[in-house]
């Protein structure tokens, strides 16, 4: 499992995720420098209000995140007890056997599972989100087919996902997240998120050395 400021995974088919780290000391007690260091739950929305019928993290889901952890912090990883209770997590999207539930953490950060028909498909702890609003994921699904998933900051006002014949696909965001499936033949190349008034190109997912991203001219 590979820990990072922007984004932890661990996924059943392998990713590639370029982001800065920033290490915490193990033990380091979460305070307000924490909550500067990561400000990606309070980049969500969702946290802030109560939760509606169906958004409730089921005890099953935290378990799952809370195993996912170490005991103590390491590097960017928090620590098992740092994860809120199940209340104060969320369901950002249930839809056709996808999953994606999330719960902040005492120090800012926010830690999610991703379930595809009950199965758990990715899990881990984003700490920032990129300049374009995002946390994503880029794996593939049994029959070959890309998938991408991400958190969305809840600034983020709409999301194309670019394949390499041309075609520009809408992303349905629900409270916090996006799960999208193309078919077999499709070569993802980019996301293009518009954000604040400015449009903002991920790529550095689907290349093997990305760079960050930065406003589309």
């Amino acid at each position: 499992m590979k820990f990072s400021k922007r984004g932890t995974f661990a996924v059943a088919a392998a990713i590639t995720v370029a982001a800065t780290t920033t290490a915490i000391a193990a033990g380091e007690p979460a305070d307000n420098q924490d909550q500067q260091r990561y400000p990606a739950a309070a980049q969500m929305q969702v946290f802030a209000h109560p939760a509606s019928d169906g958004q409730t993290v089921s005890d099953a889901d935290r378990q799952a995140i809370v195993e996912s952890l170490p005991e103590a912090r390491e590097g960017d990883s928090p620590a098992r007890s740092d994860v809120a209770p199940a209340t104060d997590g969320r369901v950002l999207l249930d839809a056709f056997g996808t999953r994606v539930t999330a719960i902040p953490t005492s120090t800012g950060q926010v830690c999610f599972l991703g379930r595809r028909f009950d199965q758990p498909q990715f899990s881990g702890c984003a700490g920032e989100f990129t300049d374009g609003g995002l946390v994503p994921a880029y794996t593939h699904d049994s029959e070959g087919g890309p998938v991408v998933n991400a958190l969305v900051a809840s600034d983020v006002d709409s999301i194309t996902i670019t394949t390499a014949d041309g075609k520009r696909h809408a992303v349905s965001v629900a409270d916090g997240a996006f799960w999208w499936v193309g078919a077999s033949t499709d070569n993802v190349v980019a996301l293009t998120t518009e954000r604040d008034g400015r449009q903002y190109e991920e790529r550095e997912l689907f290349v093997d050395h990305g760079v960050p991203s930065t406003p589309s001219e």
